[in-house]
This record gives C-alpha cells, structure tokens and sequence, in this order.
C-alpha cells in the first residue's frame, strides 16, 4: 500500500477542501493510505474529515498560516507567531530552516512514499521543504493572475515530480508563467464524488430562513472579492424593479462578508438577498433552487457548476474563461456578461421553454469518474 500525505490549507469550506475529499474518498483504499494534514486544524468541514487519518501541523506551520499573529490562542503562542512570521519574511535561509523544523516536529516517525500539496501558494512552499523526496503539486487557480505575488516559485516547483492542473485554462494559464515545466504538468478536472451529492441533495436541513415559495435563485462559495457576490445587492435591484418574485440565498464565509451585507442593506434588498453563512451540506439548496448563480470573475475549475448539473438545477454564470468546459451557452446553461446577468436571469424565467431545454439537456449530464482517478492515480 502507497503512503500518502495530503496537505492543505485548513478545513475551510472552499474548492481545495471538498475536492480533496471528494477525492480522498474515491481512491482505492486497497492501494492507497491516506493521511491529511492541514496547516490550520480548523474549519466548518473538519468533521467531514473525521474518517480521515490526521496529521497535527507543527506551531511553526500554524504561525505561518494564520492571516495574522492576533488569530494564534494566548499570549505566548501569538509571541511566538510574530517572531516566527518576521523570521521567515526577513530571511529566505532562516524560513527554509523554520520549514525543516517544522516538518521534523509534524511527521515524527511517521514515513510517507508520496506528499501532495492540494493548493498553490502556501501548501506548496511549505511542502517543498518536506523530508519526502517524491512531491505532487496541484494547482487550482488561474496562475497568471498570482504570478507576481509569489516570486520563489519558478523554483520551488522544479523540486515537484508532477503538477496537476484542474482545467484547461488553469493548465494553459500556468504554462505561459512556467513552460519549462511542460513535461511533467498535467490537466485533470476534479472527481465528483455522485452519490455523496445526490443522498445530500435528497436530504432535509433545518434552515428555517431558507424558503422556497418564489423563485429561488441560490450563489454558493467564499466571501471573496473575486467571487464578486457584492455584485448581487445590485443585480437583485434591478430584478425587483423589472418584477420578479424572487429569493436570492448566499451560502458562504469570508471577508468580503460585512461589504456584501452593507451592499445588500443600502439598497433595501434584505427581503429578497439573504445570507445564510457557511453550510456542510450546499446540494441541499442547490437541489431546491430554480437556479444557480456564478458570478465570478475567475474560477480554476468551477466544481459546483458540475454538482448543479448533477442536481438538475440550470446555471447562469459570468464570463470567464473555464466555464465554457462545464457550459455549452443556451443548451446546458447560460453564460453572461456581468452587466447582463439580470438580463439572463429574467429570460430564463420568461421564456420557460429556454428553461425547460436546458433542465432537459442537464437531466442527461452523466459525470465520470473512470478516467479522472485512472489518471491521479498514474500521477500518485
């Protein structure tokens, strides 16, 4: 059996943490063991993560991931955060050697064949400094448009045996930054794991906020300013004064919370817009809404986009370039500009027969897991 660690940024809900569980959770246990250690042992969806073998990051990988020093619990632990965090952004020699001890405290006697870095950024240069000479790298965001905030890595990705790209343009948007990397840089689309989806779409929450009586539009992902959800206040301006009945749920965390509720809030949205937070179990509202909406103005791999489809539920989304893997425009979804969005929204809801096509056209989705996990598991 291949050992294997994965490393991750926390529990968080996010692509990075329910894609590799989705993943975690198809690969063959006869094969593979797997072990999971995130840099912050936190997050809404740990408890998913229960069955999973569980590896304590070390104080020094916790002090470098933390937003800041103030996050660390108790006085000695965040004196211990600053002077590790001026450390390591002061010296590229005394961060490499913080690494090396922190993978000395992490792993212990515990061996591994293979570690894997499920994000970009700050899992992969922590990985890269792991006493584990065989390392893969996944990358999940369009690359070109972090290059330049993370200067080292032309170097620490020549020290990853493999790279996975989760889409096309993500592969082809890391290319232009790294082609020397070409011959060990892969695109694979992140598995789905369908019956999780579809038993947590069938299933009941209790969420007495969440009401179905109008049309119910649904927007799911991190509070985050690439996510663009202080766009709906707006959009769903323009939807009331154009007349339609609607309820538009937002589930997610992040940042970018209080700018949302503020947007929603000065435009009097509040019985139409309403967030209802971080949830375990999105299929569930994503099952039950007449439609899906991204808004984003950039996605690696739009996971969710699929899980809709899985679902039964149409998707309206921006214009970005990865979405035209998961939507053919018109026939399994519909793609927009984002001043058009209320456009697409309203046409969706008045020409009912564009409606019923594409719920007809997504009805016949059949997702495939086959290749995908024959491809990782050549990669692993």
């Amino acid at each position: 059996m291949k050992r294997l660690l994965f490393v991750m940024p926390s529990f968080s809900i996010g692509g990075t943490t329910v894609s590799t569980l989705n993943l975690i959770s198809l690969l063959d246990k006869s094969k593979y063991g797997v072990t999971v250690m995130p840099l912050l042992n936190r997050g809404i969806l740990k408890e998913q993560y229960q069955d999973v073998p569980q590896l304590r990051p070390s104080l020094i990988f916790e002090s470098l991931s933390v937003a800041s020093w103030r996050q660390m619990p108790g006085f000695a632990k965040r004196l211990f955060a600053i002077m590790v965090r001026f450390s390591a952004k002061n010296s590229r020699k005394l961060k490499t050697w913080l690494l090396r001890v922190g993978w000395k405290r992490s792993l212990g006697n515990k061996n591994f064949d293979t570690i894997v870095a499920c994000q970009e950024g700050r899992a992969t240069g922590l990985v890269v400094e792991a006493p584990i000479a065989d390392k893969v790298a996944w990358v999940r965001c369009d690359y070109a448009r972090i290059a330049g905030q993370h200067p080292h890595d032309r170097i620490i990705y020549r020290r990853f045996r493999s790279i996975v790209c989760v889409s096309e343009g993500t592969h082809s948007s890391f290319m232009k930054i790294f082609p020397e990397y070409a011959q060990k840089t892969v695109c694979i689309p992140n598995p789905q794991n369908i019956e999780i989806i579809r038993n947590q779409g069938n299933s009941q929450e209790n969420e007495p906020r969440f009401i179905t009586d109008k049309t119910t539009l649904v927007s799911i992902g991190r509070l985050d300013p690439v996510k663009r959800f202080n766009q709906i206040g707006p959009i769903a301006q323009r939807l009331k004064e154009q007349g339609l009945c609607f309820r538009w749920y937002i589930i997610g965390q992040g940042r970018e919370r209080n700018v949302i509720a503020k947007s929603i809030k000065d435009r009097g949205m509040e019985d139409c817009v309403v967030m209802l937070g971080a949830k375990t179990n999105p299929h569930y509202y994503i099952k039950q809404a007449d439609l899906f909406i991204c808004l984003s103005e950039s996605e690696a791999c739009p996971r969710v986009v699929n899980e809709a489809k899985i679902l039964g539920t149409p998707t309206i989304s921006t214009d970005f370039p990865t979405i035209h893997e998961f939507i053919e425009d018109g026939k399994t979804g519909i793609i927009s500009p984002l001043s058009e969005i209320p456009d697409a929204i309203i046409r969706m809801f008045t020409e009912r027969s564009l409606y019923q096509q594409i719920k007809t056209n997504i009805s016949q989705f059949e997702f495939d897991n086959t290749e995908l996990l024959a491809q990782i598991q050549s990669i692993l």
